[in-house]
């Protein structure tokens, strides 16, 4: 007597097409070739269902290209030791207007001493809101100005530990000694940051607002440019390390503790719009920037090794 076999629809596609290749019985009871078909529909839906899942990534960029540190030798850092970072993210997957909604992070360069640099905010947003280009490296740690990009201010404006502290323990935040770190930056595109960029008509509700009940859809040129829809990585965060260690060394920043929220439109909560969101998987991509002597320098160097080992010669 045969089993009856397992209802296919509640079984992975894996174990479906394992159970249709193995086991003779099941293959009298449903022919190989339509285990298969099933088995492939399943798997398409379950791809389709994947790809609409979304998640978030984070990455580090040098703005201004930069991917190491040449110091000429015995000089100090100036121009070259100055790394100008920011932190992008983007959402992967899901729909074209499902944006980043709730963020933290820390950033961390493990092993990098404090006296090797300092860390300081840089210039993110403009009084307007839009993105500064900060070409000049300026520093900023005004909430709304600098670090956080203004969007996500809403929990800095309330207390300004969120758009991180500098290689201090604060709240939740234990700095480490021996590393160069950023802690408790905390994002969050909701209140009067959120509306800076979504209420041009200075009317207390986002320009996409109905007039009725308590959602709204998000602009998508906003979720674009300001908070990384549709794949398009935007800075969230910028932060400048100017180097006063020549040391040569690989400088490692990471974020640790990270966590994102993924929104699908705007919400009244509280006579406050914010977004409407879930808990998102979220990944993070660190940089690496080597510090070396500059070629020139490294020459010298040779050139002083072989002086040096003629006169011992010499002197033998």
């Amino acid at each position: 007597m045969v089993d009856d076999p397992p209802d296919l629809m509640y079984l992975p596609p894996v174990v479906v097409v394992a159970l249709s290749l193995s086991l003779p019985s099941y293959r009298k009871e449903f022919p190989v070739k339509n285990v298969l078909v099933t088995a492939m529909a399943l798997v398409a839906t379950a791809g389709a269902a994947n790809a609409q899942v979304p998640a978030v990534e984070f990455r580090f960029v040098e703005r201004q290209g930069q991917t190491q540190v040449s110091v000429p030798f015995g000089a100090t850092p100036t121009t070259d030791g100055v790394l100008n970072f920011a932190i992008q993210a983007r959402v992967t997957g899901g729909t074209a207007t499902d944006f980043l909604g709730n963020f933290s992070f820390d950033i961390i360069a493990n092993g990098e001493a404090d006296a090797n640099g300092t860390l300081t905010k840089l210039l993110t947003s403009d009084a307007a809101g839009t993105y500064n280009a900060n070409s000049n490296q300026s520093n900023n740690a005004t909430v709304g100005r600098g670090g956080l990009a203004v969007i996500y201010t809403y929990l800095a404006g309330i207390n300004p530990n969120f758009n991180g502290l500098i290689n201090t323990t604060g709240g939740t935040f234990t700095n480490t000694a021996g590393s160069q770190e950023i802690g408790l930056v905390t994002g969050s595109p909701t209140g009067n940051a959120l509306l800076l960029l979504t209420d041009t008509m200075g009317t207390g509700n986002p320009d996409t607002y109905s007039g009725s009940g308590v959602t709204a859809p998000i602009d998508p040129t906003v979720a674009s440019t300001y908070l990384g829809a549709a794949g398009n990585f935007v800075d969230v965060y910028r932060f400048k390390y100017t180097l006063s260690s020549t040391a040569s060394r690989v400088i490692n920043f990471s974020l640790a503790n990270l966590t994102a929220q993924v929104g699908s439109s705007l919400q009244l909560s509280n006579g406050v719009w914010g977004p409407a969101q879930a808990n998102a998987a979220a990944s993070s991509t660190g940089i690496s920037i080597p510090v070396a002597p500059a070629p020139a320098s490294a020459a010298l160097l040779g050139l002083g090794g072989l002086v040096a080992a003629r006169r011992r010669r010499v002197t033998a």
